[in-house]
Order: structure tokens, then sequence, then C-alpha cells
């Protein structure tokens, strides 16, 4: 599988070498058991919810490193 997300990701964006939008640094297959911390910090999911092109307020939305009142 990781393989075939390879791959795909080369098609869409090139190979890390020559993309200029992103590049895939690693992609393997391993249990989330065997992940350590310096593995989670490297690891960043995105997911198209969290990009907005809005002008006017994000809503309920905390940033990092504050915390709630």
């Amino acid at each position: 599988m990781a393989l075939q997300i390879r791959q795909l990701f080369e098609k869409a964006y090139g190979k890390p070498e020559v993309a200029d939008e992103i590049a895939l640094d690693a992609c393997e297959a391993i249990a989330d058991t065997h992940m350590t911390l310096a593995d989670l910090r490297r690891v960043d999911q995105w997911r198209l919810e969290y990009i907005s092109l809005r002008d006017d307020d994000v809503g309920d939305f905390l940033p990092v490193g504050e915390t709630p009142a």
C-alpha cells in the first residue's frame, strides 16, 4: 500500500527532487505502536477542512500555544 501511495503522490506532484508544490519525504507502512515521539513530530496530517480562503472570523479556533479562558 505504501508503494501505491508513493506512486500516486509522484504522479500528482512529481518526484521529490523536482516537486515545487509539496514533496513526499517518506511513505512507510508501520504499526502506530512502533512510532516514537520523534516519528510523531514528523507526521502531519492535513485535511481539506483545515484550509480556508475566507476573510471572516474562523469561529471556534484555538491558536497554537493558547489555552481556553
